[in-house]
């Protein structure tokens, strides 16, 4: 028995691989970035200095506009 599907069928199939697809890698990347913020230095470690300030300066900024894209506050 031979299944066919419709165009609408085959659109909606590829939209959900495609869309799996990104979350799967927005997730790895969500990941990625908790890593990389776990291997700045700690507050009161010797080593912090004032790039690593503008460094976490950056990264809050740019996850604040992340999320105001998500929730739709994108201004």
């Amino acid at each position: 028995m031979v299944v066919t599907n419709t165009v609408a069928e085959q659109n909606r199939a590829e939209l959900d691989a495609a869309y799996v697809r990104s979350l799967v890698s927005a997730l790895r990347h969500l990941n990625e970035i908790h890593n990389l913020i776990h291997e700045l230095p700690a507050p009161e470690s010797p080593d912090l200095n004032w790039e690593h300030l503008g460094t976490m300066n950056k990264v809050k900024s740019d996850l604040r506009d992340v999320a105001n894209f998500l929730s739709g506050n994108d201004e």
